[in-house]
């Protein structure tokens, strides 16, 4: 399956990197990063390993979601064969406020 990343995922994942860049090292971003991607891509192959996720129910998509690091979770929807990054979920963020941060 084709991936793709909506503008809103790229930017999030963008602010998550500028964010490390200043607090911590460049090796501690390559590594989250390198989680990041490599959960997304693993989702070509296995584009139902996330479950649905119940805080963006009733939106105009079925979105998915599963954890790719113990803080970020990846937030997807998938159209015939194509999956939709649509967002970087923050896990120690106020759950009710993601359906403002995904991008369709």
């Amino acid at each position: 399956m084709e991936i793709v990343w909506t503008n809103e995922a790229e930017f999030q994942l963008q602010t998550i990197i500028d964010y490390y860049l200043e607090v911590a090292s460049t090796q501690v971003v390559e590594k989250l990063v390198a989680k990041i991607t490599n959960a997304v891509t693993r989702l070509s192959s296995f584009p139902h390993i996330g479950h649905i996720e119940h805080y963006l129910e009733g939106l105009p998509f079925k979105y998915y979601s599963f954890v790719a690091h113990p803080n970020y979770k990846i937030i997807y929807r998938i159209q015939n064969t194509t999956i939709y990054i649509t967002g970087i979920w923050d896990c120690r963020q106020d759950p009710y406020r993601m359906a403002s941060k995904v991008g369709n």
